[in-house]
């Protein structure tokens, strides 16, 4: 049965038209809450309807960055309308770097400037360098220091008003192309992202008492778009397919390509009879936050999904990506009966395609994208994504569509068509789920949640006291699956399983050795941030 319906998901995937989506999507800037994502989201809906997707619909939430949803902060409006840095060196040393001809040149939530602009000299950040205390300055940070936890504090403290730097530029993969910096939101300063070659430059400039104009325009009246749509089935419950939509420009596959392929999902189920069929529900919006908003106003009217399936970079060409076709399964922390199918149907869709190049593996749950909101939710679900990692192109210009390949598109939507036709074919999800295994320790006390909501690790960070905030981050700089093990710790605080139990699990469902210290620093964490007690 998976074979045939695998097969016939590769020969009717609509590839051309979710290369000409991904295309589109690519030419928005698609900040969380911008002008730009609003556009995405309107082209998203009317292709949604397009493709045969009932119901289709945009809530539009409050972009003021108030505490809205669960433990989740709102994202504040902002969106760039100008935003060009112009470097007053001699002869090659001068240039301009401009957003709208360079995507990822503006820091994301930069502060803006005044209408004209500002002219200030340039000042190589050190320990002791010092900005004029009456114009201020530009500080020149190279890639250690832009790697410091405390570089806005050290910018700030040095009288300067923004910041300049190649920091997440990598010379070996994308030396042409700017990296991502994101600043806090509120933050009054600016930043540029430039290559490394600009970086030289602009150095030799502040090196001889260069100075630079920095004009940046900020629109701040764009709501946070989440599209939703329904192809109705006749049984009772609902499977979500879902794919974040916001991005700067081009973020061909993270995540255009995720949009593309769950639209392209939508046009496959809609040619199908919908008889004995679950609901399916196509989810479109910022990542985290749309989902999180979503489900909170969903939920308060007794509407949840019984399974979802997260497409994440889904797109990209493995022979220019060096990165394989990853699915991650749901967190083992309930009953699950997708990750097992998930793995049945890619395993197939990669037998059909093997005389093509390309190879699949099968990771744990680490939750860094929308799957996690549902995962985690207090009324959790099983969750699955299926994503490309890692990309040395992610999070830079140089994401565009030339990275996506049609074939692991073509991939990726017959085993999400697959996946979701047969888990909204069950009747009933539940009674296909194994026992979990909540056996206890004598003698453990036992930490029950306090949060109903998803886990927010930015919020449980931001709880901690200054102390305790700093040792989790240095675990987190110091191995980023740390994320992965505090996200799995969280979930399995139920008031069954004793702390004991709850890290050596966490760490068996990770595929890692136990570290019972780090563990038990991170389950203290949790505790004292008011997740757990």
């Amino acid at each position: 049965m998976i074979a045939e319906i695998v097969a016939d998901r590769l020969r009717r995937a609509p590839i051309d038209r979710a290369m000409a989506w991904i295309a589109d999507l690519c030419r928005h800037d698609r900040y969380q809450a911008s002008l730009g994502i609003n556009r995405a989201a309107e082209f998203v809906a009317d292709t949604a309807r397009s493709v045969g997707v009932e119901n289709v619909t945009i809530q539009r939430f409050a972009a003021d960055g108030r505490r809205a949803w669960w433990s989740f902060d709102a994202p504040r409006s902002w969106t760039p309308v100008e935003a060009r840095l112009e470097v007053k060196g001699k002869g090659r040393d001068a240039f301009t770097v401009d957003h709208a001809a360079t995507p990822f040149t503006i820091a994301t939530y930069s502060a803006a400037t005044p209408p004209g602009g500002v002219t200030l000299p340039l000042v190589v950040l050190t320990e002791t360098a010092k900005a004029d205390p009456d114009r201020g300055g530009i500080a020149v940070v190279d890639r250690e220091t832009y790697a410091a936890p405390d570089l806005i504090a050290r910018v700030t403290a040095s009288g300067c008003r923004g910041f300049v730097t190649d920091g997440p530029a990598k010379p070996a993969d994308r030396r042409d192309s700017p990296g991502r910096v994101e600043l806090p939101p509120g933050c009054p300063l600016f930043a540029f992202s430039i290559t490394s070659d600009q970086f030289r430059r602009v150095r030799t400039a502040a090196l001889s008492a260069g100075a630079a104009t920095a004009r940046i325009q900020i629109d701040r009246t764009a709501p946070m778009p989440v599209v939703i749509g329904t192809l109705p089935g006749d049984l009772p419950g609902e499977i979500w397919l879902t794919g974040h939509l916001c991005h700067p420009r081009p973020g061909a596959n993270d995540n255009a390509s995720g949009v593309a392929g769950t639209l392209a999902v939508a046009a496959l189920e809609a040619s199908f009879p919908r008889a004995k069929r679950k609901t399916l529900r196509f989810v479109w919006g910022p990542e985290f936050l749309g989902a999180a908003a979503l489900l909170h106003s969903l939920s308060a009217r007794g509407i949840r999904p019984e399974a979802v399936i997260n497409l994440d970079m889904i797109g990209e060409d493995q022979a220019l990506c060096g990165c394989p076709f990853v699915l991650e399964r749901s967190s083992g922390h309930m009953p699950d009966p997708l990750s097992p199918l998930a793995e049945l149907i890619v395993a197939e869709v990669f037998a059909q395609t093997n005389d093509a190049p390309g190879r699949w593996i099968a990771t744990p749950f680490q939750g860094f994208s929308d799957h996690a909101i549902f995962v985690s939710a207090a009324e959790g679900c099983p969750a699955v994504q299926f994503c490309h990692a890692p990309d040395p192109f992610n999070h830079s210009a140089a994401d565009r569509p030339d990275k996506v390949s049609p074939l692991e598109m073509r991939r990726s939507i017959a085993a999400a068509s697959a996946l979701a036709t047969m888990i909204a074919s069950s009747e009933d999800v539940a009674a296909n789920r194994p026992t979990a295994d909540l056996r206890t320790i004598p003698g453990d006390a036992r930490p029950i949640r306090r949060d109903r909501g998803p886990v927010n690790i930015r919020a449980i960070v931001a709880a901690l006291s200054p102390g305790s905030r700093e040792r989790l981050l240095a675990l987190f700089r110091e191995d980023r699956m740390n994320h992965a093990v505090l996200m799995s710790l969280a979930l399995r605080v139920d008031g069954v399983r004793g702390p004991r139990q709850i890290v050596e699990e966490s760490y068996a469902a990770l595929e890692r050795p136990v570290e019972e210290k780090i563990g038990m620093q991170m389950l203290d964490a949790l505790i004292e941030a008011g997740w757990a007690e």
